[in-house]
């Protein structure tokens, strides 16, 4: 991914968090935030119930200040280790300030991280970010090991304005670029939270 596309990116992601923010404490004040909390949670399981537990290394994409790792530690071995990586600053240098590890960075380019590093790489909602699809999809599949699982929730909407999404597709459009770039697919399907997901879970060979 050029300097050019990055900072795109970078600005649309920026202006898409500010305006999370704002939503997020709409949630509050009409009280609705726990039932949307309840609904992430009840995506993300759902979309991890198809991988084994017991992973030694987890990388979560888009993992701003970590606030799913602890739903993600409950798929880690004793002794394991659990990372993520996030292009909003202010969140990632508070997570690192807590003593997370959670890295400052592009999903595509991820080369922090060596190959074949982890045995599970998740996310929800990242991927329609991503400013290369090509370039964030190889370095996915570089750092999960063989035999590791790679499993992300993406948007699935009829009517998505929203200028951040910059990879808006759709169940058959994933499965064909996951397909393409060589893993072998458990599960892909389409559930209806929030208005619609993608999930899609597969592993490395």
């Amino acid at each position: 991914m050029d300097q050019r596309t990055q900072e795109r990116v970078r600005r649309l992601n920026y202006d898409h968090h500010r305006r999370m923010v704002e939503l997020h404490q709409q949630w509050i004040d009409r009280g609705e935030l726990a039932h949307i909390e309840k609904v992430d949670d009840l995506s993300y399981r759902t979309l991890l119930q198809a991988i084994p537990k017991n992973r030694m290394a987890i990388l979560e994409l888009g993992s701003s200040e970590g606030k799913q790792f602890p739903l993600l530690a409950e798929w880690l071995a004793p002794g394991g280790v659990l990372h993520g990586i996030d292009l909003y600053e202010p969140n990632v240098r508070a997570a690192q300030a807590s003593g997370l590890h959670i890295e400052l960075g592009f999903v595509e380019d991820m080369r922090v991280y060596p190959a074949a590093s982890f045995d599970l790489v998740c996310s929800r909602h990242v991927l329609e970010h991503l400013g290369d699809i090509d370039d964030g999809i190889s370095e996915i599949m570089r750092v999960t090991r063989p035999g590791g699982f790679v499993a992300n929730v993406t948007p699935d909407l009829q009517a998505d304005n929203e200028p951040a999404h910059l990879n808006r597709l759709d169940l058959q459009k994933w499965t064909d670029v996951w397909l393409s770039a060589g893993l072998r697919l458990k599960s892909a399907r389409r559930h209806p939270f929030h208005g619609g997901e993608v999930h899609v879970v597969g592993y490395v060979i």
